[in-house]
């Protein structure tokens, strides 16, 4: 309890010794987590309301198709070429350097080659859409959803592209552990989507518009919250040409392009379930998947609350020489992770038929499919804060290699099986890959930088 009190209580510019700065860095990864459960659970709970609404008003398959697309889609939140997540790495390890100057630099170099990256890729997309032959890679052969067909690809795929310069804010306030800054503002874009709508509903503008919304209402967000970080917060790091350095640029893609490679693989292997089951199934049940996996992936949402914060604290240590406490700090993450993600499994066992029944009458779902689901995400919980460790310390290219085999074995398996069985395979297939292959891999990747560290 003393402790806890001195973790409260203590100032930001009281970190000149080690002790102090354990407990200055223990004190934000505390906020984070605290601020993150509160905002993240608001942000969360709020869709559930949303896709009422959305499933309601769209119909089973056209919500199912618009699923199936940001499935497909998804991969291009990582289409920043990983310098998001090179940049929380780097910017991490500047902030336990105290260096403003490179601070500076790595934030503008990033910001103004995203936006380059941005308009590149819209470019390419608004020129190869045409050529396209949408109809049959998501597998449309009803007349009435082609129509909705290529407006939807272009809502999501425009939202998603203008988000990669703008979601490079969520990185920085990461890298400041400030990250329950970024969860504030999760919870503000889900509140707004909500309001709008409940308003093209209740007055019935048009199933694209409810689209539409849902997808650029985030975007909005985000450059509200770039403006309050930058001109009003730290009005000394706002991104400024001047500041862009072709060195850290290089330094930046170096990190980027081995995140970016991670990044691929992770989403092709983890968010591929709902396009899976749209190819070998029905769009009824791709609806039931995708709401299903939407309620399962409040698991690792709970996770990536602890874990998160420790990508840049781990940073700062590791920078520091203080390997003691990134591997006690892990292990106490790794088993507060384990014991939320158990708990909401068994809470989601007990409430997941009712609450998708109410959502819509026609929605319900096998214990063995979220079965399959929420042993993937206890997984994916207790392994999290060992990811934190490679992350912090660069080591991508080992962790590129599991998730490649991962990915060549599970996606091939759930493919093939789903097939010749069912779609409830799908997730078993993925939750027992994952934790044959990848999960003992990264614990004694993660343990073998420490163990060295402390010998030093």
């Amino acid at each position: 309890m003393e402790k806890l009190l001195r973790i409260l209580h203590l100032k930001k510019n009281n970190i000149l010794d080690k002790e102090n700065r354990t407990l200055e860095r223990d004190r934000r990864i505390f906020l984070t987590i605290i601020s993150g459960i509160v905002a993240q659970g608001l942000s969360n709970a709020i869709p559930l309301i949303t896709t009422k609404f959305s499933l309601n008003y769209l119909g089973v398959e056209i919500y199912g198709l618009w699923m199936a697309i940001t499935s497909f889609f998804s991969f291009f939140v990582f289409a920043d070429l990983g310098l998001g997540n090179g940049l929380q790495t780097e910017l991490s390890r500047a902030v336990g350097k105290d260096d403003n100057t490179i601070i500076k630099k790595l934030i503008s170099s990033a910001f103004f080659l995203l936006m380059g990256i941005s308009f590149v890729l819209i470019l390419i997309f608004l020129f190869v859409y045409p050529y396209v032959n949408w109809d049959s890679i998501m597998n449309v052969k009803m007349g009435n959803m082609e129509n909705f067909l290529g407006k939807i690809i272009v809502l999501i795929v425009l939202s998603k592209l203008l988000s990669i310069p703008l979601g490079l804010i969520q990185r920085i306030q990461n890298s400041f552990q400030e990250g329950y800054k970024s969860n504030l503002w999760s919870c503000i874009s889900v509140f707004m989507t909500l309001l709008v709508i409940m308003f093209v509903v209740f007055f019935d503008f048009g199933k694209l518009n409810l689209i539409g919304f849902s997808a650029f209402i985030p975007v909005l967000v985000l450059l509200l919250n770039i403006v309050v970080f930058f001109f009003l917060e730290k009005k000394e790091l706002t991104p400024r040409f001047k500041y862009f350095d072709k060195k850290i640029t290089v330094q930046l893609l170096n990190t980027g392009i081995a995140f970016f490679l991670l990044s691929i693989l992770t989403s092709i292997s983890l968010s591929m379930d709902t396009y899976i089951v749209a190819k070998n199934g029905t769009f009824s049940e791709t609806s039931v998947y995708s709401i299903t996996f939407k309620l399962v992936f409040l698991i690792i949402v709970i996770s990536n609350m602890i874990s998160t914060p420790l990508w840049a604290a781990n940073g700062e240590a590791l920078e520091r020489g203080e390997y003691t406490w990134v591997r006690k700090k892990a292990f106490q993450m790794a088993l507060l992770s384990l014991f939320l993600s158990v708990g909401a499994s068994l809470f989601l066992f007990i409430i997941i038929n009712p609450l998708l029944l109410w959502i819509n009458k026609e929605l319900s779902i096998s214990f063995f499919i979220l079965g399959g689901m929420c042993l993937l995400q206890i997984a994916v919980a207790g392994i999290n804060p060992y990811f934190m460790i490679l992350n912090a310390e660069r080591k991508i290219k080992c962790q590129i290699f599991i998730f490649l085999l991962y990915s060549l074995i599970s996606l091939t398996l759930k493919f093939y099986f789903s097939k010749i069985y069912s779609v409830a395979v799908i997730p078993w297939i993925g939750a027992i890959s994952y934790i044959l292959i990848v999960v003992p891999y990264i614990f004694l990747k993660a343990k073998k930088i420490v163990t060295k560290g402390e010998k030093k």
